[in-house]
């Protein structure tokens, strides 16, 4: 069976059509701002938009037998319906509904490997309980948290509800 997907640390690939979703490690105060940037070479696209990590916190058993509080990436919370816009936009009008909501299909499905991606470091943890998930908070809410958390603060799921956040995958 062939990888679905290749990762090298801060983008990650799917293997079937090139298209790719890279991490900005560079603080958004000291960028534009923005967290992600798709690429797809079938669409000739390049998507740059920001998004707030939500971190929950595991026991995580380690070689020496003791445990740690470990906080991982559990989820992504982006604008709503700012992902979409920017798709739309660049496609242009003529083309139909089912090509932007494939487009948003495979950013979300990178996003959520990537996001995947990151837990393999933790040898103990089992993936399978985190579950990443996308969700998408209102303008207003999203920018006030994604401006004025401190960047030393993992965000908890109590983010969720405090910015009304609603799943989308």
């Amino acid at each position: 069976m062939t990888a679905l997907f290749e990762t090298d640390g801060v983008t990650t690939k799917r293997m079937s059509t090139g298209s790719k979703i890279t991490l900005n490690t560079t603080p958004p105060e000291l960028s534009d701002g923005t967290t992600f940037l798709y690429e797809s070479p079938r669409y000739r696209l390049k998507v740059r938009f920001p998004a707030i990590f939500v971190f929950e916190t595991f026991v995580i058993a380690q070689l020496n037998g003791t445990d740690i509080d470990q906080p991982v990436t559990a989820a992504v919370i982006l604008r709503k319906g700012q992902l979409a816009s920017i798709v739309e936009h660049q496609l242009g009008a003529s083309l139909s509904q089912p090509i932007v909501d494939e487009v948003l299909g495979d950013i979300y499905s990178l996003i959520l490997e990537e996001i995947r991606r990151s837990l393999v470091r933790f040898q103990k943890l089992e993936v399978s309980k985190v579950g990443p998930h996308i969700y998408e908070a209102e303008t207003r809410l999203f920018n006030e948290a994604m401006w004025n958390s401190p960047d030393d603060v993992y965000l908890g799921p109590e983010t969720m509800s405090r910015l009304k956040a609603t799943l989308i995958v």
